[in-house]
């Protein structure tokens, strides 16, 4: 007979929780902004940004139908049965991502005006953001720009 490890429960889409068999629990939201980006480095030359980003450097930029996948872990509280509020939770990262939504993260957000707007730093710069609201909780920040790119920042 094989050894459950953890089980995982999708309330809704958006969002499920998990019990380790250590209890451990962890609690994870969906949440999506949409937003454009241009792929570029501005000490690259053309043919360099051109190569290492192709359409992705289109001067005009393009847009992305993000979703994060922001996930939270701890104790349960034992009186209350809880890990975090779930309305402070989707506050949380909502708040987060309000400076973003159908913005150009290169043009019109501070964060990524010297930084390429790649995957990458896109979820770096997002994870003090929602980290510093939730106390510190965040064990994974996901993003996902297309069915094909997904970025994954994990607390170790």
């Amino acid at each position: 007979m094989p050894v459950l490890h953890r089980v995982r429960l999708h309330e809704r889409d958006d969002f499920f929780a998990e019990v380790w068999n250590d209890e451990t629990v962890f609690l994870g939201v969906r949440i999506p902004f949409n937003a454009a980006h241009r792929l570029h480095v501005a000490c690259f030359s053309d043919a360099e940004n051109t190569k290492l980003y192709g359409k992705c450097n289109n001067q005009l930029g393009h847009g992305h139908g993000y979703v994060t996948e922001t996930t939270i872990g701890g104790e349960c509280d034992k009186r209350s049965g809880t890990l975090y509020d779930f309305g402070a939770f989707r506050k949380a990262i909502e708040e987060s991502l309000k400076p973003w939504q159908d913005r150009h993260l290169d043009l019109e957000t501070a964060e990524f005006r010297g930084t390429p707007s790649t995957g990458e730093n896109i979820v770096r710069s997002l994870w003090p953001k929602i980290d510093n609201l939730l106390d510190q909780k965040l064990v994974r920040l996901r993003l996902s720009e297309t069915a094909n790119n997904r970025f994954t920042l994990r607390r170790t």
